[in-house]
């Protein structure tokens, strides 16, 4: 038995923070790599501080943790709570 994962047809209307995650592709081979953009809008009148956001990985996807690390060290300090990755 196989397993994939589906995303959902409907997005939640009215939640305080939306979520979108992106993929640069759509198909893949296995051991391919796929790179993703999540992206967290705050829909909140007022500004939200303390936000902890928990990304699922789909079933299937390892992640590479290296990519983290540098993604902590480079966004280390910021406080506009936005960072945007370079290739």
């Amino acid at each position: 038995m196989g397993r994939y994962f589906l995303p959902w047809d409907k997005k939640p209307e009215n939640e305080p923070l939306a979520i979108d995650v992106a993929y640069d592709r759509t198909h893949l081979a296995q051991d391919d790599i796929a790179m993703a953009t999540a992206t967290i809008k705050n829909n909140l009148t007022k500004s939200a501080n303390m936000i902890m956001v928990d990304l699922g990985i789909p079933p299937g996807f390892d992640l590479f943790s290296e990519d983290l690390q540098a993604y902590h060290e480079k966004s280390a300090g910021q406080k506009s709570g936005r960072w945007k990755s370079s290739p």
